[in-house]
């Protein structure tokens, strides 16, 4: 029998030693680089082009649909992760465009497109909207996301996998 054991040890210490690459879980500390693309493959973000994201899965920091797929890849593989609506920033709600009297909003140009950024003045949370349309009583606001209704395609790569820093 110990023969048989000794044999066996020694078969273990020359075996090259493997990493074992670790799986994504749930709370686990993840270091990705991500490409962020529109259906129609307009680019949106990436992180290629500078340092790559640290996130700890589970506190919101990503949207759900992309957390979902992340979870069960490995440190070192890549994956492309499409992202529904829901699962992104939500559909597009028409009960979130307002008409606003002019008269209510910064003295300042509007026009189309634009950026508008305040305070609501019941949550005190930062809102963005976009202007939509500019009249010349009224100011029509879209206080969804801008990436609301819209499916994210994701190229993800996962760099390394850990349990989250005492300080996260």
């Amino acid at each position: 029998m110990r023969s048989l054991f000794a044999a066996i040890v020694s078969v273990l210490c020359i075996l090259p030693s493997v990493a074992m690459a670790r799986e994504v879980k749930a709370g686990d500390q993840i270091t990705l680089h991500f490409t962020l693309r529109l259906s129609e493959g307009r680019l949106v973000t990436t992180t290629r082009s500078s340092k790559p994201m640290t996130v700890t899965l589970g506190e919101t920091a990503l949207v759900p649909g992309l957390e979902e797929g992340i979870l069960g890849m490995e440190e070192g593989e890549s994956r492309t992760i499409v992202v529904p609506p829901e699962k992104g920033y939500g559909t597009h709600r028409k009960d979130k465009v307002l008409s606003v009297k002019r008269d209510s909003l910064p003295d300042q140009q509007l026009s189309p497109g634009m950026m508008l950024e305040g305070v609501d003045p019941e949550t005190k949370k930062k809102v963005r909207t976009q202007v939509l349309q500019v009249k010349p009583d009224v100011v029509v606001l879209d206080f969804n996301h801008p990436m609301a209704g819209k499916e994210l395609h994701f190229d993800v790569e996962v760099l390394s996998v850990g349990q989250p820093s005492a300080q996260s």
